[in-house]
Formats: structure tokens, C-alpha cells, sequence
């Protein structure tokens, strides 16, 4: 597996330019399995380190996922002396993903469909960039993979929501062919601040999921979310 990182200039704008501590305890938990022949997601991918390592272990689709950032626009020496521009949503996380699966495709299975996406938590229903739109053009998935995407606890209900939608898009398309296949989402996890897990369990249960670990190393916990819909 080899990995391009973003340690300098604006990269603390920015989370997912560097590799968080839940990512290899979570990628090895999943390659403890047989993943050959799944289809992988991972949600708020950073550098793509988790569905690179399925890919490589024999999943036959990978699909890296992450939204759009705030960056600082380029220099422009014209501009000097003038008050710096604002900053701008682009798309330098999704070009990160993008050169991290260039590096690691041709280590993936004959066959595998990868791809890099955008997906924002946060997005309308009706954007490109929304669960169920992703789901539609690249899914159904039999696993979805979190690393590090719920350290912040403003962000767990947009979480808990978006992985509400992925089990409903996932029971419709299950639905639509007759046949229900299994779904798996697992999140690496660092509580990094008092209460953090409880409130990711209280999220997770206005959505009507469940939160169960699986697995612990060292500060690093996998948790299975699985829905209680049927």
C-alpha cells in the first residue's frame, strides 16, 4: 500500500490530507476476512488508506468517497499587498484520493471498478453529491468503511443520517431484485474528547441504528452500526 500525505502549508484546513490513527487498526480488523469479490465504500476517505487496502486484499469495487474542502486560492503575485482572498470550496481532497488510487490501482484485482466520489453528509437530497445519489450510480455495497469520520462531535448527526440513508437506498435496491443481500458498516474510532462515544451511540439512535464494538486496540475501537429497520 503506498499513500500520499499533505503534512504542510494550509493542511490544517483540511483533515483528511493525512493519516489518522483508527486507519490501520480498522484496515487490518477488515482484512482479518475474506474481502475478496465486495464491494467496498469508505465514507469521508481522507487519503484512501482503508478501501485501498480492500482493494488490494481482492474487493471487486472500491469506491473512495469525500466532499469538497475550503482551500486557499492559489497566489497571485498582482495581488500583493492586498487582503487575502477568501477561502474556496475544491476540490484537493478528492485530487488526493485520485493520486492515492492511481499509486495502489494496479495492485488491485483484474477487474476491480474503482473510482474516487464526491460525497458530502450534509448534502440536499436532490445533489450529485448526496447518499442517495451515489448509491444509485456506484451502489449496492456489501461494505461501508469510516475511519476517523466521527472525532467530531457537531458531526455526528449528519453521520447518523447518512448512514440511515445508505441501509434505506441498500434495502431498496435489495428489494428491487429480489434478493437481500447483507450490508456491513464498520467505523475506526479515537474518542478524543469526554463524551464522544456517547453522544455518536445517542446520534446513531435517532436514526434507529445500533452501535456495537467489535474490536479495540489500544485507543482505537471498530464499532459494527447496524440498523434496526428491517
Amino acid at each position: 500500500l503506498k499513500l500520499e500525505q499533505e503534512l504542510g502549508g494550509d493542511v490544517l484546513l483540511i483533515s483528511g490530507l493525512s493519516i489518522w490513527p483508527s486507519a490501520r487498526p480498522l484496515a487490518e480488523h477488515v482484512l482479518r476476512r475474506d474481502v475478496r469479490g465486495l464491494r467496498v465504500l469508505e465514507l469521508g476517505a481522507g487519503t484512501g488508506a482503508v478501501g485501498l487496502a480492500c482493494g488490494i486484499g481482492g474487493a471487486s469495487r472500491v469506491v473512495l468517497s469525500d466532499r469538497l474542502v475550503l482551500q486557499r486560492p492559489k497566489p497571485n503575485p498582482a495581488a500583493e499587498g492586498q487582503a487575502h482572498a477568501a477561502l474556496k470550496f475544491g476540490r484537493r481532497q478528492l485530487e488526493l484520493l485520485e493520486r492515492n488510487l492511481a499509486l495502489n490501482a494496479p495492485l488491485f484485482a483484474e477487474g476491480c471498478d474503482s473510482k474516487v466520489v464526491e460525497l458530502d453528509f450534509d448534502a440536499e437530497p436532490d445533489s450529485p453529491s448526496s447518499v442517495d445519489a451515489v448509491m444509485n450510480e456506484h451502489g449496492p455495497f456489501d461494505l461501508v468503511l469510516g475511519s476517523d469520520i466521527a472525532y467530531s462531535s457537531q458531526a455526528h448527526p449528519a453521520l447518523a443520517r447518512c448512514l440511515a440513508q445508505l441501509y434505506a437506498s441498500h434495502r431498496q435496491m435489495s428489494t428491487a431484485v429480489s434478493q437481500e443481500a447483507p450490508l456491513e458498516v464498520l467505523l475506526g474510532h479515537q474518542s478524543r474528547l469526554p463524551g464522544s462515544l456517547a453522544s455518536l451511540k445517542a446520534n446513531m439512535a435517532r436514526e434507529q441504528l445500533t452501535v456495537t464494538e467489535v474490536h479495540k486496540e489500544g485507543e482505537v475501537v471498530v464499532l459494527r452500526i447496524d440498523s434496526q429497520q428491517t
